[in-house]
């Protein structure tokens, strides 16, 4: 309910699907009939955009976290963003943008200063609409006065710095919070995830977000770490 008063409380991402349009086009329904703003992930595929556009879907995400694998050290961020582009962001840009769509960028985990430059100097500034974000920083309180790649308060920061160099755009944060997943070291407790939750929303709309959705909130295990 607190969310929800201070606007973050009404995004859903829909889990869409091809092969099973009866039931995305049911979750589709529900949610508009809660008021709640909508957004489809996917890899730029044509026919799943044009689908789902029929249902009233107008904002598309192509790809997720590209960049993750050059935080953890599987790849060279060079490597990495060459495949994102020609695989995803590419696709994007000729299926959701050029089509007159909400175009998003692959969630940009960490707020990679690295890879924002790339998306300057490579993809275009120009070429997407706004930016999806997944500022982390588990198990540390979202405001630690640290600079981190995983780190709530310093991910924003990092994504309203390009912004400040390469120009304004809505930003998304499709992921955020924390888990309580039993076992894992990097969980809180019940009352720690229900004040670092808070504050990562209240730190996102600070630092521009326009819209916020918990990924970690009742913690059915994936990976260790809980989904929403």
């Amino acid at each position: 309910e607190l969310a929800g008063k201070i606007g973050v409380a009404t995004i859903r991402a829909t889990p869409l699907s091809l092969d099973d349009i009866e039931n995305s086009a049911a979750y589709i329904q529900k949610a508009q009939e809660e008021n709640m703003r909508i957004f489809a992930t996917g890899q730029g595929n044509r026919q799943y955009i044009d689908t789902f556009a029929q249902y009233g879907i107008d904002a598309f995400v192509s790809g997720n976290e590209q960049n993750l694998p050059t935080i953890s050290g599987e790849t060279d961020i060079d490597t990495a963003f060459d495949e994102y582009y020609n695989d995803y962001f590419l696709p994007g840009l000729e299926n959701i943008k050029n089509q007159g769509y909400k175009y998003l960028i692959a969630a940009v985990a960490g707020g990679q200063t690295a890879w924002f430059e790339r998306l300057n100097n490579i993809a275009g500034w120009d070429n997407f609409d706004a930016i999806a974000l997944h500022p982390y920083g588990y198990p540390y309180s979202p405001d630690l006065p640290v600079s981190n790649i995983w780190h709530v308060e310093d991910s924003l920061r990092r994504n309203l710095e390009a912004q400040e160099l390469y120009g304004y755009k809505e930003t998304y944060v499709t992921e955020t919070g924390y888990p309580t997943t039993a076992g894992d070291k990097r969980a809180v407790d019940l009352r720690t995830q229900a004040d670092y939750n808070m504050r990562c929303y209240i730190l996102s709309i600070a630092y521009g977000a326009t819209n916020v959705l918990a990924y970690c909130f009742t913690d059915y295990s994936n990976s260790g770490v809980g989904v929403d």
